[in-house]
């Protein structure tokens, strides 16, 4: 049996109503993000999704490197043809989230359910 990193950034990706829900699960603390956003868009891609919803209910932290690899998928992802949104972001990250206002250029909902709906028409 092989213990998890609990400072490692892990994900598992499902496809609900056509946008790819991605539930990320620990800590944002370390650069390991940006390999696992990587890895994120090659999957999105390889099965034509467009729609992308990052689940953070299982993120209990994210630091300043961490916000700053969300905005740099902000740029990049839409280049690729894939929109994202965030959802589910546990309290303290959620604050967070708000006191440095990435809702101004992230689309931010505070479930998944909101998340895919926002997604709707588009």
């Amino acid at each position: 049996m092989t213990a998890r990193d609990p400072d490692a950034l892990a994900f598992r990706l499902r496809e609900e109503e056509g946008a790819a829900v991605v539930s990320l699960e620990g800590r944002m603390s370390q650069g390991a993000y940006g390999a696992v956003f990587r890895r994120i868009l090659e999957a999105v891609s390889a099965d034509s999704l467009h729609r992308v919803v990052l689940d953070l209910s299982g993120v209990p932290y994210v630091s300043s490197a961490g916000l700053a690899a969300i905005v740099r998928i902000q740029h990049e992802w839409p280049a690729a043809g894939v929109r994202f949104c965030l959802a589910g972001a546990t309290p303290l990250v959620a604050r967070l989230l708000e006191s440095v206002e990435l809702g101004r250029i992230v689309l931010i909902r505070e479930t998944v359910e909101e998340a895919k709906k926002a997604f709707e028409g588009t």
